[in-house]
Parts: structure tokens; C-alpha cells; sequence
């Protein structure tokens, strides 16, 4: 009796999380940039090379969303000063600050790029268009999913959160291309990540969803 409670227990809270995720457009745009690369990998038979600089320009274009979503916050403390700055100078500042975060705090992906030779698959890229199209889609994703999800309007708590995941995946992704670039695996690594990667980024907005539910089916408890 126990492990029939146990199993149900275990299979509701996956459920749950399921209809948790299934909320939100945004989680499943997450998901389908994610597959990006398994589609490239297991249908169209992209070689090693393309598999890293896909999680590569993912991780760039995820780290320059999370760059200007904290200079953003920064610009607007700054502009709620006593007397104001100009809006002239709160932009000027807010572009250097970008500059210099991003330039300095992305030199990992930097080396990387000259370590992994990655500039052999950006001339194969631009040389394709449906694999530029592709590429194009992974950094359109990231930037519909900061904006459409509220990054730059999200309270302190949940910035935090986002950004925290955010340099989580930022991790996994250096990881993955460095098990890439040594082992291959692609048709092993690249779904395993994918389903990994969308749980790390996707888990705070998840779990807020799940509190929601939570909430609304025991309002007495709320």
C-alpha cells in the first residue's frame, strides 16, 4: 500500500509539473530553442563544430540579455536620483556600463571562441540559409523570452531568480561544449542537454506557477 501511495504521490507532483509548465507560452518557446540543436543534430546531421557554436551564440546572446536587463535596472535607480541626471547621460552610462560588463564578464566565451576555432562555423552559417535562419531563431528566442516575460519589470526577488538561472545555463553550456569538442556524443549529449537546460531556465517561473495552482485549489491554506 505504501508504494501504491508513494507511486501516486510521485506521478501527481509530476503531473503537476507538467501542467505547471504547459501555462506558459514562454516555457515552450524556451523548450523549442533548446531543440534547435537536437533537430540539427539528429535530422539534418550537423557536424561537431555547428553543435558548439549553437550553444555558444545561445549562451552569448543569453549572457548579452542578462548584461542589458542589470544595466537596465541600474539606469533606473540612477535616473530616481535627487537632482536627476540628464536622460543623456543615464543613456551614456548605461551604454559604457554594457560595454564593459559584457566585453569583461564574456572573455570566457571569447577564448573559447578562438579555442574551439569556432570561426569555421560561422562561415558555414552565413553560407546556408536554412542554417542561418536557424541560428537567427536562437537569438531571436532569447530576446522574445527576456522581454515578453517581463525581465526588465520583475520584482528584486524575482530578477534575482531569473538571473541566477540564467548563469546556471550559462555553465551547462560551456560544459556541454567542452564535452562536445573533446567526446562528440552529439546524438546523446544534445537531447539530454536540451531537456536539461529548459528545466534549469525555466524552473523559477515553474515554480512560482506551481505556488499559484497551489494557492487557488486550498484558498484556505493560501
Amino acid at each position: 500500500m505504501r508504494d501504491a501511495d508513494t507511486d501516486s504521490t510521485v506521478w501527481s507532483g509530476i503531473a503537476l509539473l507538467l501542467r505547471a509548465f504547459s501555462a506558459k507560452l514562454d516555457n515552450w518557446l524556451v523548450l523549442a530553442r533548446n531543440l534547435i540543436p537536437v533537430v540539427g543534430v539528429c535530422i539534418l546531421g550537423w557536424p561537431v563544430h555547428l553543435t558548439v557554436f549553437s550553444y555558444w551564440l545561445d549562451g552569448v546572446s543569453l549572457f548579452a540579455l542578462l548584461v542589458t536587463a542589470v544595466v537596465g535596472r541600474v539606469a533606473k535607480e540612477q535616473s530616481k536620483r535627487d537632482p536627476p541626471p540628464s536622460v543623456a547621460r543615464v543613456a551614456l552610462d548605461a551604454v559604457v556600463g554594457w560595454i564593459i560588463v559584457f566585453g569583461m564578464m564574456g572573455i570566457p566565451y571569447w577564448i573559447a571562441f578562438g579555442a574551439l576555432q569556432m570561426d569555421v562555423a560561422v562561415l558555414d552559417v552565413l553560407q546556408d540559409g536554412a542554417r542561418s535562419a536557424a541560428f537567427a531563431c536562437i537569438v531571436i528566442g532569447n530576446a522574445w523570452n527576456g522581454a515578453h516575460d517581463g525581465l526588465a519589470t520583475s520584482s528584486d526577488a524575482q530578477f534575482k531568480r531569473r538571473v541566477q538561472s540564467g548563469l546556471h545555463t550559462l555553465v551547462l553550456r560551456a560544459v556541454l561544449m567542452m564535452l562536445m569538442t573533446v567526446w562528440g556524443f552529439g546524438l546523446l549529449l544534445v537531447p539530454a542537454m536540451a531537456l536539461v537546460l529548459t528545466a534549469t531556465e525555466v524552473w523559477p517561473a515553474v515554480l512560482a506557477e506551481v505556488v499559484r495552482i497551489n494557492a487557488t485549489a486550498r484558498p484556505g491554506r493560501a
